[in-house]
């Protein structure tokens, strides 16, 4: 698990819409929105491809129960107002896949 908190010039409202318009384009599938305040969503499932096929050719069983039992990738985005113009972002993510969203979503704001 990844966690950043990050201090921005923009306004919550334009900060939520680049948070929420990266989801999309990731593909994350949004789970819960509080409107301008945060934004949790999922990804695909976080396994390896080497592990699964070695499972589904010695004991195929014990590749669906790997593949259940992989978490998911997963992001949430929280925004509070500053007193100032800006707002301040924390974001967490777990997996992979959304540790590297983290990472494209912390350029894109800054």
């Amino acid at each position: 698990m990844t966690s950043q908190n990050l201090t921005l010039g923009m306004s919550i409202d334009d900060s939520f819409k680049q948070v929420q318009q990266s989801l999309a384009t990731e593909k994350f599938k949004t789970i819960s929105v509080v409107a301008n305040n945060s934004i949790s969503s999922e990804g695909g499932r976080n396994f390896s491809w080497p592990i699964m096929i070695v499972c589904i050719l010695v004991f195929w069983p014990a590749a669906i129960v790997y593949y259940f039992m992989s978490s998911k990738n997963s992001i949430t985005a929280t925004f509070t107002s500053n007193n100032e113009k800006g707002c301040t972002a924390t974001i967490t993510a777990t997996g992979k896949k959304a540790e590297t969203l983290l990472q494209h979503l912390t350029d894109i704001l800054k």
